[in-house]
């Protein structure tokens, strides 16, 4: 097992032939221990001598495996293999003599942390199995093709002369590498073969509610059937996309009994503190500048910096933090954790990490926001290539973490930065189009979900208004820091029910409030989605949250309102209601028919 040192050959010298990084290698040789056919087809077509160059810590673990698999016909799922692999492992090492690097190498791979261990426990697919057979593929083609054409041409070049024997190499070389074509890939097969499979996927999903993870947004969960894929959310910059997307995540960590989710955010503009100021206000209903300064001296209690009011939300906050697992299960990395060095095997690293460490079986990666990723030199030649990068390495990870007992992987919260519509007729929030970036952004998504702040003619459909009152409901929202918004699922695939409802963000407490769409003044709302029923407070709780100290509840929408002739344009959808509704999914003005969803 020594491995020997070649003298450098005399004359030009051909540039290094690429090989797997040793990443790769550590992913290629846990895929081989647990992926089935990885390691027949690695030990099939390489032998220990191919491998001389290879360093001792992987020349000595498929010398090992090499070793059970031909003398006892052992496999990686045979029982006890982990077992016999480390002793193989310590065996062969100590038969060369077990100091130096072969002592290093036996341990790396033997150890109690080794990658023999790590590989069994935690082992997941980083990037799937195609990445796995792509590995597999450049790595038997290296050893087995390319190094001995490699050598050969450089002793060529030393000699200066073409060898009698050169055509006969370079044609057995080649077949060698055509050989390697297709290798790994899944068989092709009719649906009858694979139809059993997805019987059994299906069977999964009998007799629940959600495909995804609920957030406890009743409307959101009901037209999403949860969070899942790669999920887009944008708005007009300053709109509050990153409260939204805590208060989802806040409500992922709260129905762990249910998702068993661990929620990563990914924060490439704000500072995690920022993020956790945010969450704090959430979770206690708290106003932010009482959070960060304490009550007004007048309210105060003595000797205390808050006021009962403000304190009490504190402890609602702390104990919300506990008992709803937000504090174990919601992780936050911002640039000072991550620079710039931001993969898909970094970020699928993470996300195993966050699973390991809270037990969870399934995780929503948040990305804030996707427009601020950074793309590799090399892969930045345009605006297009860019956004293809960016969202093909969320894909990766999504792809990585797909198991039997999770076919669908983890799924992905995205921010996205939106560009104002192309002219006045389009408002915010109506057109896929607003994603910043190519159109790559919206074909690549499985859900985007815009939103945007109501205009005049919404405020008066929404709470009932005639268009003289318009100024003074604004005034009264604004004193009470809240902002009326229409939401609007643009985009979403596999059961998600397009279209609009309506919303509150109370900014000083960093809380949305879904709005009742059943209300006769909403009329563009799925058809059928009714009231959205009880926990519905902020982030999707059924806690009854103290009064903000400097901001009244929400305003309590009015029932009965504006409900339109059956002849009204609806102001929050985009379609005329004549006698029934012709929006992307609409409830009906007073004679109107509800439009299908």
């Amino acid at each position: 097992m020594a491995k020997s040192k070649k003298k450098p050959k005399p004359g030009v010298q051909l540039p290094p032939a690429m090989q797997l990084s040793e990443h790769e290698k550590a992913n290629l040789y846990s895929a081989a221990l647990r992926c089935e056919g990885v390691l027949d087809n690695m030990l099939a077509r390489l032998t220990t001598s191919e491998l001389e160059a290879e360093e001792e810590k992987f020349r000595l673990l498929f010398a090992a495996s090499r070793s059970l698999w031909k003398s006892d016909g052992v496999s990686p799922f045979d029982k006890g293999y982990q077992k016999r692999l480390k002793s193989q492992v310590r065996s062969m090492a100590k038969s060369e003599g077990l100091d130096g690097p072969l002592a290093d190498a036996a341990e790396e791979l033997a150890g109690p942390d080794g990658l023999i261990s790590q590989s069994f426990d935690t082992y997941n697919y980083e990037f799937g199995s195609s990445y796995i057979n792509l590995l597999m593929k450049r790595y038997i083609e290296y050893y087995h093709a390319i190094l001995p054409l490699h050598e050969y041409l450089n002793r060529i070049l030393s000699e200066g002369c073409m060898p009698e024997s050169a055509p006969a190499l370079l044609e057995e070389l080649g077949k060698r590498v055509r050989q390697t074509e297709g290798l790994g890939d899944q068989p092709v097969r009719a649906i009858g073969e694979r139809w059993a499979e997805h019987n059994a996927r299906l069977k999964k999903y009998r007799g629940k509610k959600m495909i995804g993870l609920k957030t406890g947004l009743q409307v959101f969960d009901r037209n999403t059937l949860g969070v899942r894929g790669l999920f887009f959310i944008a708005a007009r910059p300053g709109a509050g996309k990153t409260t939204f997307t805590l208060q989802i995540c806040i409500g992922v960590c709260r129905h762990h009994a249910e998702n068993d989710a661990v929620v990563i955010v990914v924060s490439l503009d704000m500072d995690a503190h920022d993020l956790m100021d945010r969450i704090h206000c959430n979770l206690g209903g708290v106003d932010w500048q009482v959070l960060k300064f304490g009550s007004k001296e007048e309210d105060r209690e003595p000797g205390k910096m808050f006021s009962k009011a403000a304190a009490e939300q504190l402890a609602v906050a702390e104990q919300r933090l506990k008992d709803e697992q937000v504090g174990a299960r919601l992780m936050i990395l911002d640039r000072t954790d991550l620079g710039d060095n931001i993969t898909a095997a970094r970020l699928a690293a993470v996300v195993k990490e966050a699973k390991k460490k809270t037990g969870a079986k399934r995780a929503v990666l948040v990305v804030d926001y996707l427009q601020l990723v950074p793309v590799p030199e090399e892969e930045a030649g345009s605006d297009l290539a860019a956004d293809k990068a960016r969202v093909r390495l969320v894909q990766q990870v999504i792809e990585g973490s797909r198991t039997a007992d999770n076919p669908a992987g983890d799924a992905a919260l995205v921010i996205s930065e939106a560009r104002k519509p192309p002219n006045a007729k389009e408002k915010w929030g109506s057109s896929l189009s607003e994603l910043m970036g190519s159109a790559r952004l919206a074909y690549a998504a499985d859900a985007v979900l815009l939103y945007h702040e109501m205009s005049d003619k919404q405020v008066m459909e929404h709470y009932g208004l005639s268009k003289d009152d318009v100024p003074a409901k604004r005034k009264a929202l604004v004193d009470k820091g809240v902002v009326p918004l229409v939401l609007n699922l643009e985009k979403g695939r596999d059961g998600m029910r397009r279209g609009y409802w309506t919303a509150e963000f109370d900014y000083r407490r960093s809380v949305f409030l879904e709005k009742d769409p059943g209300a006769k003044a909403v009329k563009s709302i799925p058809a059928g989605t009714g009231d959205p029923g009880p926990g519905n407070g902020p982030a999707g709780t059924d806690t009854k949250l103290p009064p903000a100290e400097n901001a009244a509840p929400f305003a309590t929408l009015k029932k009965g309102g504006a409900g339109g002739n059956g002849k009204k344009k609806s102001a929050i959808g985009n379609g005329k209601q004549q006698g029934k509704s012709t929006t992307k999914a609409g409830m009906p003005g007073k004679g109107g028919k509800a439009g299908a969803a």
